[in-house]
């Protein structure tokens, strides 16, 4: 998986969490906490329209008027922890053994 694709699906769960967890959100703090243009953050809430959630922005913030499916939330949820922790898995430095313990295996 390519990174711009794993940074958006990456960006795209954690909006929804917020939402879910009663955030409010508009586009414009959205873009300056992920650091990306208003027009992603705009792309990203059609991207949801296109999987039948019902999410706007309004003068209020970014508001859903629809129900999450569980298999939806399963789905992203399962991706977005296997992407973190591979992300996580790799960036983190491998510790090197300065002598190897030959009696280890037995």
């Amino acid at each position: 998986m390519g990174k711009k694709i794993s940074n958006d699906l990456l960006r795209r769960t954690e909006i929804l969490a917020r939402i879910l967890n009663g955030e409010c959100l508009s586009k414009l703090s959205v873009a300056e906490d992920y650091k990306v243009e208003e027009v992603t953050i705009t792309r990203d809430l059609q991207y949801f329209r296109t999987l039948g959630l019902e999410i706007f922005s309004r003068k209020k913030g970014i508001t859903l008027f629809s129900k999450v499916k569980t298999d939806y939330l399963a789905l992203l949820t399962s991706e977005y922890l296997s992407i973190k922790m591979y992300s996580d898995f790799m960036l983190t430095p491998i510790k090197n053994f300065s002598k190897i313990d030959a009696l280890f295996f037995q």
